[in-house]
């Protein structure tokens, strides 16, 4: 904090880009937005998973400047590979007793907003892995906040203790002032201005937060907008995967985890819902 006020104040400055490993301290970033004088970025991928992308726009830069027309793509941690319709299809040839349905965007966001607000857990996959250490929505587990059972089982499927807060998503503009695209701000939390997130507020009083805007384009974003519809703000999402488990990359993954889990309600992956036929 005193270093960044020294800055700030030696240039006149008001916005801060951290980097590195310490970017990855939502708690300081969280300290540096709750004093309200500044606006805090940091990327989905700055520590030294991130240097690639680092590199290659210094060469860009440096070297081939003309190839440098759209940043686009660096702006973006959605940068795995995405997996076709018959991928997903071939995978669940080796999975009996699941039900699938294909539905459309307005209608899987809905149901899966209807299965989250009725205690369930879903798995959402979505198009490409995040790449960075955050699930940021297309490789999420997500759950009700208000509901204190939908946490108790979340905490069996991710081997989790007591005192190991989950983060949230929630739309951008629910807590007012915070940008956190890339869930990097734990953020004082007010409890009763936000009474759905009392459960996973941590100790300190804050809690690690992905503010989600509608260009985005994240099916998340859609599945926020049916939650708020009946007055929930935000849902937990915690990533894909199990205790000292790398994060799910293929529906094949995905489906292991879901077989692997009963605890796990339903799957979506891209646009397809899955469910159990005994549910």
């Amino acid at each position: 904090m005193h270093r960044a006020e020294t800055l700030c104040k030696k240039y006149d400055i008001h916005c801060i880009c951290i980097g590195g490993g310490n970017a990855l301290n939502c708690v300081a970033n969280g300290k540096l937005f709750d004093s309200r004088k500044y606006t805090v970025h940091a990327g989905f991928a700055p520590s030294d998973a991130g240097q690639s992308l680092g590199n290659l726009l210094f060469l860009i830069n440096n070297y081939a400047p003309r190839l440098f027309v759209d940043p686009t793509p660096f702006q973006t941690p959605y940068i795995g590979i995405s997996y076709s319709e018959a991928q997903l299809i071939e995978a669940l040839q080796h999975y009996k007793g699941l039900k699938t349905a294909f539905l459309s965007r307005q209608d899987l966001a809905k149901k899966t907003a209807d299965c989250i607000l009725s205690g369930q857990i879903i798995g959402l996959f979505e198009k490409g892995s995040e790449m960075g250490p955050r699930a940021l929505g297309h490789r999420s587990i997500l759950g009700d906040p208000s509901d204190s059972s939908v946490i108790r089982k979340l905490r069996r499927i991710k081997h989790r203790e007591d005192y190991q807060p989950f983060a949230l998503s929630t739309q951008e503009g629910c807590i007012e002032g915070l940008h956190s695209p890339y869930m990097s701000i734990a953020a004082d939390i007010d409890a009763n201005a936000h009474p759905s997130f009392r459960n996973v507020i941590h100790c300190d009083g804050t809690c690690r937060i992905q503010t989600v805007a509608p260009e985005s384009g994240l099916l998340l974003f859609d599945i926020l907008t049916e939650l708020k519809r009946s007055h929930c703000e935000g849902v937990i999402n915690t990533s894909f995967n199990g205790r000292s488990k790398p994060i799910v990359e293929s529906p094949a993954d995905a489906l292991c985890f879901f077989e692997e889990h009963s605890e796990m309600d339903a799957l979506v992956i891209d646009s397809c819902f899955i469910t159990r036929e005994s549910e």
